[in-house]
């Protein structure tokens, strides 16, 4: 049974009818400042809810707003404001507001973006703290054109993990290292960031290594940590596919046969409708599609592998029958594809070029690993040990000691830095004697007696136990009042980001969604 509408106002249905030339919300563009009265109208809430009729007001600046909001969030193009359907949709929604144009909508995108900027920029001043900067260079048109997302990350005076996309700006090629740098310099000095980094993350990693010696050579080098030893932070997760890459070339050219076959027969609907049919006939069903690798991706060659070697008798009995394919993997091919992806054999050519990868790559990023180990409670140096055992063993005192300098150099760069010296307060405890140079007097005359710092009373406390809800921000925060020095050192050191995650979120919205405070 139809019930009658006790409303004049007009309906979705009636506006969808409607050509769009004839829609209530004219077409075009819109002035930055709106000069229509706002609208009254009535929403009817949930009465189950308990909520009654609540008046409100129609805001069409803060409708366009929230358009241009929708569009960055849903990644949507500029055209969208201009499809029949939206439309439509639009005006059943709120017939008096003026849909912008295309210019007008990238004009407010940009007003927001500024804003934020802007936001960011002052919240930065404010912040007391290091700022870790990680970068992703996104390239395209055969690298002719590129752009740059650089993203700030700090913990805040409540102890609360940020990071903010500071910077989004094109970088014209060649993309070397002088114009990378440069780049950089330039956002550094307009943010006032020198005197404030802790460290920096590039995603090219056969370039980040130039660039952080010309950034060092433009900034004063005391106003880094360690006078710059610990600006240069890799990432993780960049490394690591550059490590299984290099095990891998060794077996290259077989992986690129059976790379070359995937490719064949995945090329047309045709061919794969052949492997289909291959398959039943020899009663394997094959719940898996073959796909294509992307070979600056070791997880994906690792998939696209594990199910080639699936479809290996599929493809052997399908290629009798094709005479184009010309691409035929060995046995050993297979059989090492296999090894690959079945077990943990170790393969020594392969191991031999993946650890000196490692090594080339850990030598930049132990230091900071390091100390942040360190600052952990639940482990201190004792995981060091524990580790460092099992990699180097009988010579693992030498890489403990090799952190533990580190982290008493950092501790007395910081003391120095934001505190009276030690030996000014002790002098304070006897009035009219200059105690200057004392305490490096005990260490030169007394190898034994040592002055005792905070960081020393850190290390002597026990371990906290290790739990799952262990959160080393809440410690520090709580617990590490007691160790003053060391709690700006670990909220320094904690804001630095093992990858570039977050950089590349600017460029892919769905890693947005899978980027977690924890990571």
């Amino acid at each position: 049974m139809e019930c009658e509408s006790q409303s004049s106002s007009p309906t979705i249905n009636s506006y969808a009818k409607l050509p769009v030339s004839q829609l209530p919300s004219p077409i075009g563009d819109v002035p930055t400042t709106s000069t229509a009265t706002p609208t009254s109208y009535m929403v009817n809430q949930n009465e189950e809810d308990g909520t009654s009729w609540l008046n409100n007001v129609f805001d069409e600046n803060l409708a366009r707003k929230e358009l241009a909001h929708m569009i960055m969030l849903l990644d949507l193009p500029l055209s969208v404001v201009d499809d029949m359907g939206f439309r439509r949709f639009t005006a059943g929604l709120q017939p008096f507001f003026n849909i912008p144009s295309q210019d007008t909508i990238r004009s407010d995108i940009l007003n927001i973006y500024k804003e934020e900027e802007f936001k960011t920029r002052r919240m930065i001043e404010a912040n007391e703290s290091r700022i870790a900067i990680t970068t992703n260079l996104l390239t395209s048109d055969h690298h002719e054109k590129g752009n740059m997302a650089v993203t700030v990350h700090f913990i805040d005076s409540s102890w609360t993990l940020q990071k903010h996309i500071l910077r989004y700006c094109h970088v014209p090629p060649p993309h070397t290292k002088e114009v990378i740098a440069e780049e950089l310099q330039k956002i550094f000095s307009e943010c006032n960031l020198d005197c404030k980094l802790s460290t920096l993350t590039l995603d090219n990693c056969l370039v980040s290594d130039g660039v952080v010696e010309l950034l060092i050579d433009n900034i004063c080098p005391d106003s880094l940590m360690l006078d710059g030893a610990l600006l240069n932070m890799r990432c993780c997760a960049h490394v690591l596919n550059l490590i299984v890459k290099d095990g891998l070339d060794v077996i290259g050219d077989g992986i690129d046969r059976i790379r070359d076959l995937v490719s064949f027969w995945i090329a047309t609907a045709e061919r794969m409708e052949r492997l289909r049919d291959s398959a039943q006939q020899l009663g394997l069903p094959n719940s898996k599609e073959l796909f294509l690798d992307s070979e600056s991706e070791w997880q994906s060659t690792y998939l696209m592998l594990e199910t080639a070697l699936d479809y290996k008798d599929v493809l052997s009995h399908a290629q009798q029958r094709e005479p184009l394919c010309e691409i035929v993997p060995t046995e050993e091919d297979w059989n090492i594809s296999k090894w690959v992806c079945d077990s943990n054999v170790t393969i020594a050519r392969m191991t031999s070029r993946m650890m000196e990868k490692l090594e080339k790559y850990w030598n930049s990023v132990y230091g900071i690993m390091g100390v942040a180990t360190v600052l952990d409670p639940r482990y201190k140096k004792y995981m060091l040990e524990y580790c460092f055992s099992k990699i180097h063993g009988p010579s693992c005192d030498v890489e403990v000691e090799r952190i533990d300098k580190i982290c008493r150099d950092l501790f007395r760069e910081y003391e120095k830095k934001f505190t009276d010296t030690v030996v000014e307060r002790n002098n304070s405890d006897i009035p009219g004697v200059n105690l200057d140079g004392y305490d490096e007097f005990i260490r030169k005359e007394y190898k034994k007696t040592e002055v005792r710092s905070e960081f020393d009373y850190y290390l002597e406390e026990d371990v906290w136990p290790r739990s799952p809800d262990f959160d080393i921000l809440e410690w520090w925060q709580s617990y590490g009042l007691e160790y003053p020095m060391l709690r700006r050192i670990a909220r320094d050191i904690y804001a630095v980001p093992v990858f570039t995650k977050a950089s590349e979120s600017t460029f892919d919205s769905s890693l947005c969604l899978e980027l977690t405070d924890e990571e």
